[in-house]
């Protein structure tokens, strides 16, 4: 089978985008622009000290732009939709799903309001009655976000001020800095290449060889 060159020259052109740095001055919708644009959003969803509306605002920019179309997957080929540079593994595209993208977005405006109208816990000894708290909660309320936000509120304030501020990407994000919670990750199970490269983005290559095998002995135990 030969090659098709019939559009080589469209494919050849775009592949210089990787690298450069486009320029966010540049009209909305251009090449240049689109380039800075797709920086930007890899920049701030890396970034965990943003805010919600500078990775909303970016991210629709680009949608509604489609300054997409002036960037190449890792086939050469230019994207032909939101969703597929989103999902492009970067430095092509954004390594998200778009709903995932969406359920971040909203995560961490959840995040600054939780912060906001975090209540206030009792302190050790301050309960009344002669009692005493002693920070020591039934389990079910140890993931429970409304309370992640009062402990993050009563015994770590400097990080509750930089959740106020939008500095983190989720509430988990912060309660994961202050040692109240476990990493987690959303992952598609709808879509095996999406959580692949959801994984591959926030893992180790020693924590995915150990997943590869470990799955491997659910699906196939000898």
């Amino acid at each position: 089978m030969g090659l098709d060159t019939k559009d080589l020259p469209a494919r050849l052109s775009h592949l210089a985008t990787i690298g450069e740095a486009g320029a966010l001055s540049a009209d909305p919708g251009s090449r240049d622009w689109a380039i800075a644009v797709r920086l930007k959003c890899q920049a701030l969803l890396k970034d965990t000290e943003v805010n919600a509306e500078a990775v909303a605002w970016y991210t629709h920019a680009i949608a509604s732009n489609m300054g997409y179309r002036h960037l190449v997957g890792p086939d050469g080929r230019p994207f032909t939709s939101y969703r597929g540079f989103c999902e492009a593994r970067q430095p092509w595209g954004l390594g998200y799903d778009p709903g995932v993208l969406e359920r971040l977005i909203a995560e961490r405006k959840t995040a600054q309001q939780r912060a906001s109208e975090a209540k206030e816990l009792p302190r050790t000894g301050t309960i009344g009655n002669g009692r005493r708290s002693d920070n020591i909660t039934p389990t079910s309320r140890g993931s429970d976000p409304d309370y992640l936000a009062a402990r993050i509120k009563r015994d770590y304030p400097d990080i509750h001020e930089r959740l106020l501020a939008g500095e983190y990407t989720t509430l988990h994000a912060a309660a994961l800095d202050a040692g109240l919670t476990a990493k987690r990750r959303a992952i598609n199970l709808e879509s095996p290449a999406s959580a692949a490269r959801t994984i591959a983005n926030a893992a180790s290559r020693e924590f995915i060889r150990e997943l590869i095998a470990a799955l491997q002995q659910e699906v196939d135990p000898q």
